[in-house]
């Protein structure tokens, strides 16, 4: 039982600290998608402007409705990604980068 609690502990620190060179910067994110910014809709171009990004500025992914992931929350997860802006309490986050958990 404790090697459980300790793995389940563990797996969240390996990866924000770049278990494999996935993680290396920004938080870690359960989002519903990640999308290539062009690829992005209306809506998200829309977001994006109102807090002065430009998706044509943006090279790496964009994560939608994301929540941080907590190591207590049990939850699947759709596409853990590891975003370096969030904005709108993760309704959009930039600087994303798709995580294998």
């Amino acid at each position: 039982m404790y090697s459980a609690l300790l793995a389940l502990f563990a797996l969240p620190a390996l990866v924000i600290a770049g278990g494999g060179g996935q993680c290396n910067t920004g938080s870690l994110y359960c989002c519903e998608q990640t999308q290539d910014p062009k690829d992005a809709g209306p809506s998200t171009i829309t977001l994006l402007k109102s807090v002065g990004v430009d998706v044509n500025d943006l090279t790496a992914l964009i994560g939608l409705n994301c929540d941080p992931i907590s190591v207590v929350d049990g939850s699947t997860c759709a596409q853990a990604a590891c975003c370096t802006n969030n904005y709108f309490d993760g309704l959009v986050n930039i600087g994303c980068t798709n995580v294998i958990l």
